[in-house]
């Protein structure tokens, strides 16, 4: 399955990103949260952080407009940041 990408803002709201890769990712497991610039950046990872998933990741050089520009590709992945909280304070606990 090809990948689908979610282009981020720096205007994007975090909450709308956390349930949006929340529906994709039931659809879809290829799921790349692309940033351009530190606010898109910022914004992306609190959405990823809201969804509950966590994510791998990696710098790009893509075009845009006939140049390069840096941004930073984000795999959700399927691991679920708040299961592993759950069973660390359970360990702790013992």
């Amino acid at each position: 399955m090809e990948d689908k990408i979610f282009k981020i803002a720096k205007d994007s709201k975090a909450g709308k990103i956390g349930g949006a890769i929340k529906a994709e990712f039931e659809k879809n497991e290829n799921l790349i949260l692309r940033c351009i610039g530190p606010g898109s950046a910022w914004q992306g990872l609190k959405g990823l952080a809201i969804s509950g998933f966590s994510g791998f990741p990696k710098i790009n050089q893509i075009d845009i407009n006939e140049q390069k520009v840096f941004c930073i590709d984000i795999r959700v992945i399927k691991t679920l940041i708040k299961e592993e909280k759950k069973e660390i304070i359970t360990e702790e606990k013992k």
